[in-house]
C-alpha cells in the first residue's frame, strides 16, 4: 500500500480530511507534527513526533525550526530514515519545516497566512516566498487565493493546483 507523508498537525479537523480521503482511496497517510501538537486532541491514525523530546516546550516558530534542521540532520547521518517527500500543511509553519529539512514536498496554504501576508514583517513574507517556490507544488483552495500567489508571492501559477 502507497503511504503519503505529511507535516501537519495531527489535532487539525484539516489533515483529519485529508487522512480520511486519502484512506477512501488505499493511501496511508503518515503525520509527523511537532511536540507541542502531539499533547492535543490526536484525530489521525497515525502520528509521529518531530524533533527531540524536549523541543516540545518551545514556542511553536522555534519548535517548526528545529524540527526542520532536526529532518535535515537525520537524513544526512543516517539516522532515522526520513521520508523521500513530504506533503506539508501550512506555509509558514510546517512548510517551513519541509523547506528546512531539504526534502522535497508539496504545500496546503491556509488563507490567514496567505491573505495576510501583506500586513506582516519583511522576514515573514521573504520566509513565505521562499516555502512556496522551493515547493513542488502548492494546493489553493479558491481562485482568490490563486491570484494573491501569483500577483503578490510571485508563485508559478503552474505549480498551483486549485481545488474547492
Amino acid at each position: 500500500m502507497k503511504s503519503v507523508h505529511f507535516l501537519g498537525n495531527p489535532s487539525s479537523p484539516h489533515v483529519r480530511h485529508w487522512e480520511m480521503l486519502l484512506n477512501a482511496n488505499g493511501v496511508t497517510p503518515v503525520v509527523h507534527g511537532i511536540g507541542r501538537h502531539l499533547g492535543h486532541q490526536v484525530l489521525v491514525q497515525s502520528a509521529r513526533a518531530l524533533g527531540p523530546a524536549w523541543s516540545k516546550r518551545l514556542p511553536a516558530p522555534m519548535a517548526y525550526v528545529l524540527a526542520g534542521l532536526w529532518l535535515r540532520r537525520q537524513r544526512r547521518t543516517g539516522g532515522t530514515s526520513a521520508p523521500a517527500f513530504f506533503h506539508a500543511h501550512n506555509t509558514s509553519g510546517y512548510g517551513l519545516t519541509a523547506w528546512l529539512s531539504g526534502v522535497p514536498y508539496g504545500v496546503t496554504t491556509y488563507g490567514t497566512e496567505i491573505f495576510g501576508a501583506s500586513r506582516r514583517s519583511p522576514l515573514y513574507r521573504h520566509l513565505i516566498k521562499k516555502v512556496l517556490n522551493s515547493a513542488a507544488f502548492i494546493t489553493s483552495a479558491s481562485p482568490q487565493m490563486t491570484r494573491t500567489l501569483t500577483s503578490e508571492l510571485l508563485v508559478d501559477p503552474e505549480k498551483i493546483h486549485e481545488f474547492y
